[in-house]
């Protein structure tokens, strides 16, 4: 990742609005990765971007990065489906990455990774 001592997920479900910049702090998830669950609604999309809260961004040379409910893992611009904490499930102080994942009961959750 980037080696911030932060990392924010400023982010559009859907087509509703941003969050207000920075947006909305991401957790150490495990090594090289951070992540935040986010609630979906009925979307199916998200747009994102990140940055340490304190006016350094990522967002993918200006695209934002596509996610979609499930799993949405970024590095290094690239969105993948795969849970990059899957089978290291110790936490970081330094986190890296995001993802996106889906829940019971109707409402989608997306669980934002950067690595």
């Amino acid at each position: 990742m980037k080696g911030w001592s932060t990392y924010d997920i400023h982010h559009q479900v859907g087509t509703g609005a941003w969050t207000t910049a920075p947006g909305v702090p991401m957790s150490a998830a495990c090594a090289g990765w951070v992540s935040k669950t986010i609630d979906l609604g009925t979307a199916t999309t998200l747009t994102a971007t990140f940055t340490d809260g304190n006016g350094t961004w990522d967002d993918n040379g200006s695209k934002n990065d596509a996610l979609r409910s499930g799993v949405s893992a970024v590095k290094d611009g690239v969105v993948t489906t795969t849970d990059p904490c899957a089978s290291s499930p110790t936490a970081t102080s330094s986190p890296t990455s995001a993802p996106t994942s889906t829940a019971t009961s109707g409402t989608t959750l997306g669980d934002a990774w950067r690595g």
